[in-house]
């Protein structure tokens, strides 16, 4: 079967600059290839005849900003990112789910202990589809949480809180809401 011969995978190019004691910025590039399996995104429910996977090319830039020292009892972290996804097979019926996403956030943290800092996190997403504006939405996430640095090559952070997904006014689909949560951990 010509459907089970793919190769999915990403590459990412990222840079740290210090600028000084309290102020940091880093940079990161990332390329993903892959595809959509069977029963998800275009092909849920549906059953295509004569059709291969859906192939894809994800784009990511991104750059954050950092203020602060483990000694300051306060740190802020500024992101942005800007996302293009774009199918390059079954063109005819994928182009319509390609989109650009701009993520922007901000993170404060108090530094309870050099190793532990609670934090509140706001973000914003705003998705553009080239060819559906009909998709169009904007999502908001606020999430509290703690990050734990275990040692100086190991760290985590657990989040909780709210998610809204509001879809462009007139688009006939409905706001959705509900809590969120992230759990993210480097070793």
């Amino acid at each position: 079967n010509g459907d089970d011969k793919y190769v999915d995978g990403h590459v990412n190019l990222s840079a740290d600059w210090k600028a000084a004691e309290r102020h940091g910025f880093s940079y990161l590039a990332s390329s993903y290839f892959g595809h959509d399996p069977y029963g998800t995104e275009r092909t849920a429910g549906g059953t295509l005849v004569n059709s291969s996977l859906d192939h894809w090319r994800l784009l990511n830039m991104g750059g954050k900003y950092t203020y602060g020292t483990l000694n300051d009892p306060i740190n802020l972290e500024f992101r942005l990112d800007g996302i293009s996804k774009r199918y390059t097979t079954n063109t005819s019926v994928t182009q319509f789910i390609d989109y650009t996403a701009l993520v922007a956030g901000g993170t404060a943290l108090y530094n309870y202990s050099p190793k532990t800092a609670f934090l509140l996190d706001l973000s914003g997403n705003l998705t553009n589809y080239d060819l559906s504006p009909g998709l169009n939405s904007t999502e908001y996430r606020v999430l509290t949480g703690v990050r734990w640095a275990a040692t100086s090559k190991t760290s985590g952070d657990i989040r909780v809180g709210y998610f809204k997904h509001r879809p462009k006014t007139g688009s006939g689909f409905e706001e959705v809401s509900s809590v969120d949560w992230q759990a993210n951990a480097k070793w």
